[in-house]
């Protein structure tokens, strides 16, 4: 499979595929109670030798920047965002 021509100009069957794919990513982290999925947490950029790295999860309940993945399950706090599945 040509996986420049999927990413580039891919077919209706193919846009769904990762759209459900997409769907039942997201909805584990809903299940699992992801801190990025928290209606309280902030994204909060990082940089790795001077470039752009991406963005953890800042609480600011518990005044702390999330690196890790499963803390939501303990938190007292956890509340789902409301635009969590817009896909």
């Amino acid at each position: 499979m040509n996986k420049l021509r999927r990413i580039f100009n891919p077919t209706p069957e193919e846009e769904e595929e990762d759209r459900q794919k997409l769907k039942k990513i997201m909805q584990q982290l809903i299940d699992d109670k992801c801190c990025s999925m928290c209606k309280h947490s902030v994204p909060e950029p990082h940089y790795e030798g001077g470039y752009d790295a991406g963005s953890d999860s800042y609480c600011p309940i518990r005044k702390e920047l999330i690196l890790g993945y499963g803390y939501g399950q303990q938190c007292l706090f956890w509340e789902l965002k409301k635009d969590a599945l817009l896909i």
